[in-house]
């Protein structure tokens, strides 16, 4: 059983963190000392490499042809319609769901979106289908 001063303890750090500006979540370039990487704050910057791409269970792709519809109908757009820059995209293969596959985007701020996009009737990605990402309110 917890004890009363537990219960404050826990109550005022829940307050605490309502109230914690956006900035408490980002972390200070100046505690960053890598010799090795230079790190710049991502607003600052006015290019960007290009988005990371982590497929999870890429086995479950059928062929070399259904891995380049992935990226031509879904990867691609998401990139080139994104009006801020995509840091990273995690593609997901379900062993139990071969007709939809698994996106979270991440965006250079932090912003992540995650959603299902599904094949149409005929198997294939809808051209369309990944504007689910960008739907507001997120999906």
């Amino acid at each position: 059983m917890l004890r009363a001063s537990s219960l404050a303890l826990i109550s005022i750090t829940c307050v605490l963190a309502m109230f914690a500006s956006p900035s408490s979540w980002l972390l200070d370039l100046s505690r960053i000392r890598n010799n090795t990487v230079h790190y710049a704050e991502y607003s600052s910057l006015k290019q960007f490499p290009v988005p990371v791409v982590s497929w999870r269970r890429p086995g479950l792709v059928g062929s070399e042809a259904e891995l380049e519809k992935v990226k031509s109908t879904v990867i691609y757009p998401i990139i080139n319609e994104s009006v801020k820059p995509v840091s990273a995209i995690v593609v997901e293969f379900s062993p139990s769901d071969s007709q939809s596959i698994g996106l979270v985007v991440i965006w250079s701020d932090g912003d992540t979106r995650e959603s299902l996009v599904s094949k149409n009737e005929k198997g294939e990605f809808d051209p369309q289908a990944y504007k689910v990402i960008f739907a507001k309110p997120v999906p």
